[in-house]
C-alpha cells in the first residue's frame, strides 16, 4: 500500500514529463479554438429567402406567372399537369417580396399547394391522395415493359422526392 508521500511523488514525475505538458497545452488550444469558431456560427439565409421578386401581372394565366417567375431567378418549377390546372387566371402584384410571399398570392385561392426545396419548387394538388389507378398504369408483362408513373407519398400525403420502384425479382 502506498503511502501519502509515494503517492505525491509519483503524481509530480506524471506531472513534469514532456508528454503531459503537450497533451494540457493541446487541450487549452483545442478549448480556445473551439470557443472562437463557436462565437462566428450563424445561420445562412437559403436561396428561396434572399431571392427578392417584382411581379405586377393582372389576369394572366398561372403557367405565364410561373414562367417568369423562373425567368426572374433561378427557381424552377415541376408538377403534374393532369393534377394541377396552371391555366387558371390570378393577379399578382409584389414588389421585392420572397418566393413564399409571391406563391401565397397566386395559389390564396384554389387547391394548389406548394413546397419549395432549395431552387426547386414542387406544386401538387391540396390535400390530394392519388388513387390506385393514377399511380401507376401497368406491371411489366412478357411481352415487354410499360411505364409505370405516378407520385409517391408518405403518410402526410406529401411527395417523397427522388423515390423510385422497383420491381421485385427484377432489376426493374
Amino acid at each position: 500500500m502506498k503511502n501519502y508521500h509515494q503517492i505525491k511523488a509519483d503524481w509530480h514525475a506524471i506531472k513534469t514529463q514532456p508528454s503531459f505538458h503537450k497533451i494540457v497545452l493541446i487541450m487549452k488550444t483545442t478549448c480556445l479554438l473551439l470557443l472562437f469558431s463557436t462565437g462566428n456560427i450563424e445561420a445562412s439565409l437559403s436561396y428561396a429567402q434572399s431571392t427578392k421578386l417584382s411581379l405586377t401581372m393582372t389576369n394572366t394565366s398561372i403557367e405565364k406567372v410561373l414562367e417568369r417567375i423562373e425567368s426572374q431567378s433561378e427557381f424552377q418549377f415541376y408538377y403534374n399537369s393532369k393534377l394541377v390546372n396552371t391555366k387558371r387566371k390570378v393577379s399578382v402584384n409584389v414588389i421585392d417580396k420572397e418566393v413564399f410571399a409571391v406563391l401565397d398570392q397566386v395559389f390564396a385561392e384554389g387547391d394548389i399547394d406548394y413546397k419549395v426545396v432549395d431552387k426547386d419548387v414542387i406544386l401538387t394538388q391540396k390535400n390530394h391522395h392519388p388513387s390506385a389507378k393514377e399511380t401507376k398504369e401497368a406491371m411489366p408483362s412478357q411481352e415487354g415493359n410499360k411505364k409505370i408513373a405516378g407520385t409517391i407519398i408518405d403518410q402526410n400525403g406529401e411527395a417523397i422526392i427522388g423515390a423510385s420502384i422497383v420491381v421485385k425479382g427484377t432489376s426493374l
